[in-house]
């Protein structure tokens, strides 16, 4: 259970992060629709995926989990770094993906007649991944 609450909270976390790339190097080349359906179905994905954690964790009963990943060594001292997945960080989990989607959503349709639409979807798209 805690492999796949670790799991899924580095898939929320980075997968924005990863389309973000994506779309900053193909910004240019894709159309602007093409931009728009990639980062909309990267936000839902992530609201999909943090629901979906938000659920398991209140079905589940546990009021938190630890993921450590690793040693990191700094100046020959080995650091434990992980997560702490508690219930306050699940809810802000889903309501930050659940307010990027719908800003995100209703952006499109009311910066449709911009010419520059593509560099401000994804300067909205990477303030959205900053939070």
């Amino acid at each position: 259970m805690s492999n796949s609450v670790s799991t899924l909270s580095l898939i929320i976390v980075f997968f924005p992060l990863i389309a973000a790339v994506w779309i900053f190097v193909n910004m240019y080349y894709w159309s602007d629709t093409k931009v728009q359906y990639v980062a909309l179905s990267a936000i839902g994905s992530s609201l999909v995926l943090s629901s979906y954690l938000l659920c398991l964790l209140y079905v589940s009963g546990v009021s938190s989990f630890t993921c450590t990943y690793g040693l990191w060594f700094f100046l020959s001292v080995p650091v434990k770094w992980g997560f702490l997945i508690d219930e306050l960080t699940v809810c802000m989990f889903f309501i930050v993906s659940l307010i990027s989607f719908i800003v995100y959503f209703f952006s499109i349709d009311y910066m449709k007649s911009d010419p520059n639409l593509n560099v401000f979807l994804y300067t909205c798209y990477y303030l959205v991944f900053l939070c």
